[in-house]
Order: C-alpha cells, then structure tokens, then sequence
C-alpha cells in the first residue's frame, strides 16, 4: 500500500526568484516534495554504495549485539558521514513541514560539518593527498565513547581531541582547484557554519525568531507560516545540492563510476526542475 507523503509547505510559502535560470516548477509539488524525492534517490545510491563496500561485523558489546568495521579508514568514514547527510535531509524536510525551524538550523549545521568532512576524508582517496590530519580525525572518529563498557568510571573515559574545524577547512581550501583567494573561501565557509552555530547553541537572537504574531508570543509547537519557515525551506537548497555533490564524491572515492555518473544526473535534474538555487527576496 503506497503510504500518504508527509504534510509539505505549499510551494506559495515557499516562493523564490531565480538568477539566470526559468523556474518551471510543477505547480503540482511542494518544494519540500521535490526535496523529498530527490532525497529519496540519494538513499537509493547509498543502498547500492553501501552494498559494493565492505559492511560492518557484529560484535558483542555489554552482551548487546553492535556493529563495527573491520577496518575502520577512509572508506568506512565516508560512507558514515553520508548516511548522516541523507538521514539529516529527510530529517529537515520533516521538522520543516511540521515547522520547526529552529530544529532545522541546528540539522544544517551538522550537515554543513558532515559536508566538509567528506570533502576532506575524499580528498586523500582522489588525489593522494593523505596527511596527519586525516589519521587524527580518524582516531577520533572511531573512538569508542567508553573502551570498557563494563565498567564505564570516569578514568576509564578518554579525553576528546577533535581536530579544529578551521584546520579541516583549511585543508579543504588548500587542495581545492578552485582558483581563488584561500583565505576569501575559509571566510564563507567560517560564516555559513557560525548562522547555523546561533541555532546549536541557542543564541537569543536565533531563539527570538520563535517570539512573533498578532499577539506575540513564543511559538513552541512549530512556527507554520512563519518567515523562519520560509528562509529555512528555501536555504534547504544548498543542503540538498550538496547531498548531491557528498554522494557523488563518495562514489568517486570508492571508485563506483557507474553511480557517481548517475548522481551526476540526479543533481544535474533537480537543478533543472528547482530552477536553481533560490535567491532571498
């Protein structure tokens, strides 16, 4: 039995206007549809992705059944930081059609973070650019929370050591072939991640953008309507875009050609059908 989709914004709360290109949506859609269903093809790839690479093993862990990579490298990273991609994309869509704004903003932001990490974890596999960055993040990633689960005491519990988010996008700037200023391209990134930031770490003016209406107040059962909704439905663009682009990568670097070519497709559609990337009135 086909299931009924979930409630969407219709496309009138989400109207844009597009540089250079024809919008010719189908007026028979939401934008959070078309959304969904390129989405939706992102999870198909990473089905066929996942299933030509190799899967994790089961393992015993506080007599409870968990799943761990033999080999826990490059391969296995990128894999995981795309089903977070996708897992967050269906994930935005859905707090979005309820919405909830603010809960978006934060899923941007990790998926802005998983983004560049897939650009920086590929970057080693597609030009042999391995360095000692690559081997901390790794360390780090697969890092278990508590080595002894039997016994889990707060000696027993290692320190965190994440690598800087500046040197991960520094990094991504050095070895892009984008020719531009290095500094001019960690600037955008630094503030893109530092918008989202407001939500994550709940920063007033963020959470004011809740406080609103004839009678304001603070709306804390979705913000249907709102400005907040639209903004959010419209920046949800770029993260799908860039899904896109993550899961093509991921193809690449697990040399899958056959799939990153038909990703290449599936972005190259859904330009097409979105009329672009929307521009803030």
């Amino acid at each position: 039995m086909r299931q009924r989709p979930h409630p969407v914004v219709p496309l009138k709360y989400t109207k844009v206007v597009f540089e250079g290109l024809i919008p010719i949506y189908n007026a028979a859609i939401s934008v959070l549809e078309l959304y969904e269903r390129v989405t939706r093809k992102l999870e198909a790839a990473f089905v066929e992705i996942e299933a030509r690479a190799p899967r994790p093993s089961p393992v015993e862990i506080k007599s409870m059944v968990a799943f761990r990579y033999d080999q826990p490298g490059l391969k296995a990273a990128l894999i995981q930081r795309l089903a977070r991609v996708i897992s967050g994309l269906h994930a935005a869509r859905i707090l979005l059609a309820a919405g909830y704004a603010q809960e978006v903003g934060a899923i941007q932001r990790m998926i802005d973070e998983f983004d560049q990490d897939i650009w920086f974890l590929s970057y080693p596999i597609l030009q042999d650019v391995r360095s000692d960055l690559h081997g901390r993040f790794l360390d780090e990633m697969f890092r278990e929370d508590f080595p002894d689960p039997t016994n889990p005491t707060l000696e027993s519990i290692p320190d965190s050591n994440p690598i800087p988010r500046k040197k991960i996008r520094a990094a991504i700037q050095n070895w892009s072939p984008i020719e531009k200023d290095p500094s001019s391209r960690i600037l955008e990134s630094k503030v893109v991640s530092n918008s989202y930031g407001g939500f994550v770490h709940g920063r007033s003016a963020r959470i004011m953008e809740m406080y609103f209406g004839a009678r304001p107040r603070f709306h804390l059962s979705g913000m249907k309507g709102s400005q907040a909704v639209d903004n959010h439905t419209k920046d949800l663009w770029n993260q799908v875009f860039r899904g896109c682009i993550n899961a093509q990568l991921v193809a690449l670097a697990l040399r899958l050609p056959d799939i990153a070519t038909a990703l290449a497709k599936v972005r190259r559609d859904f330009e097409l059908e979105s009329g672009g990337q929307p521009r803030f009135e």
